[in-house]
């Protein structure tokens, strides 16, 4: 997306005020944006306190899709999300009982950059629409998102968690701030 797409999406302060690291960063100093439209989830990072890709940094998101602030107990689309500067995109189921081993996610629709000074990152997720012609479950992992576009079917709410990691720097983002850990989401916003 180019920046006047960006003009219009959601922006949030997702910075690590709290110091889950033990070291609390100023507010606006990682931010997040959000936009959709029918088939794509489209999200952005803006880490200004990182300025260099030399190391390794990581963006983790966790995607409840119903909102029921539980992981259910046998599912194919809620979990965690781990993208990496260093090209990778890993995935992982989360079930009431037990969490799966990460593994690759099969999508590569997201972009690292450095070219203002801090680090950026944009990402895509499909959008899987469960009213009209729902995919095997057996083909998906939590890297989709299960949405409704349609009034009065449920699922167009989900709960959202998102972190940034700097190797040499820490968490720099934590949202939402009182989150206790990524994998759990009666804590996500």
């Amino acid at each position: 997306m180019d920046s006047s797409e960006w003009d219009t999406s959601a922006l949030w302060d997702i910075s690590d005020t709290c110091g889950h690291d033990g070291v609390p960063d100023p507010p606006w100093s990682c931010v997040a944006y959000a936009v959709h439209n029918f088939k794509n989830l489209y999200l952005a990072m803006r880490a200004f306190r990182d300025t260099s890709m030399d190391d390794s940094c990581e963006v983790f998101f966790g995607v409840d899709d119903d909102l029921s602030c539980s992981w259910p107990l046998s599912d194919t689309v809620e979990g965690l999300n781990r993208i990496s500067n260093q090209g990778i995109w890993l995935t992982r189921w989360c079930l009431q009982d037990s969490l799966s081993p990460w593994y690759d996610a099969g999508l590569s629709d997201f972009a690292f950059s450095c070219c203002k000074g801090y680090i950026t990152l944009e990402w895509k997720i499909p959008l899987l629409n469960q009213c009209y012609d729902p995919p095997d479950p057996s083909d998906i992992g939590p890297q989709y998102v299960f949405v409704c576009v349609t009034m009065g079917c449920v699922g167009d709410e989900i709960g959202g968690f998102l972190s940034y990691y700097d190797q040499s720097r820490g968490f720099l983002g934590w949202w939402p701030r009182d989150a206790i850990a990524e994998d759990m989401p009666g804590y996500y916003g």
